[in-house]
């Protein structure tokens, strides 16, 4: 590794580590372009066969110029909690979907000791054409940044607002305003108008 690309590495770990922390990040982390997460869809791909190649991603070493990597079954169903038969249907649905190559070595190779050898150049090449291609509309952007503006003015409102039964109409066990001005709890179905005391106002108690 050139001394540049051993600096550059060496800042990734330190932002990474930093923000997730020296003891999250002890056993490395996996680097993954976002186009696989938002063209998941797209490609077929199950949530447990998601995992299965989040699995077989975590045992590749980019540096190696090779997109292969040689984890167990078993290995890989212990992680995720299911049977190994559960992990081969969802290697072999990775295969048939055309994302993942997958290879027999020989018990006589010291380093796969006869496991499988997975090889995802396969889904490198299918993001690599369809990542330009991800778009967001700005209808979207506008509805997600309302949706967001809405929940944050709802918080602003709650939070200087405490809300009460009307006294004159007992339906239930008020109980009293907490600081935080969180609502009362009560008990029936049968739910008058409720009154609103925007803070300092003084909030009457609970009968």
């Amino acid at each position: 590794m050139s001394t540049k690309n051993a600096q550059k590495e060496q800042k990734k770990e330190s932002l990474i580590t930093t923000h997730w922390g020296d003891d999250a990040t002890i056993h490395g982390w996996t680097a993954i372009p976002n186009s696989l997460l938002m063209l998941q869809g797209d490609l077929g791909i199950g949530s447990t066969e998601m995992c299965i190649l989040l699995n077989i991603l975590m045992h590749q070493w980019p540096e190696s110029g090779k997109s292969i990597s040689f984890p167990s079954i078993g290995t890989i169903a212990s992680r995720i909690g299911v049977s190994k038969r559960t992990i081969q249907r969802g290697v072999s649905n990775l295969e048939a979907l055309g994302i993942l190559t997958r290879y027999q070595s020989t018990r006589n190779d010291p380093l796969t000791n006869g496991a499988n050898i997975f090889d995802s150049t396969p889904l490198k090449e299918y993001l690599n054409k369809k990542a330009k291609g991800i778009t967001i509309s700005n209808s979207n952007k506008k509805k997600e940044r309302g949706n967001f503006e809405i929940s944050m003015l709802l918080d602003s409102f709650l939070s200087h607002t405490c809300v009460l039964a009307p006294p004159e109409r007992p339906w239930g066990r008020t109980g009293r305003l907490s600081e935080a001005g969180s609502l009362c709890n009560v008990s029936n179905t049968q739910k008058p108008p409720l009154r609103l005391f925007p803070f300092p106002h003084h909030c009457p108690s609970g009968q």
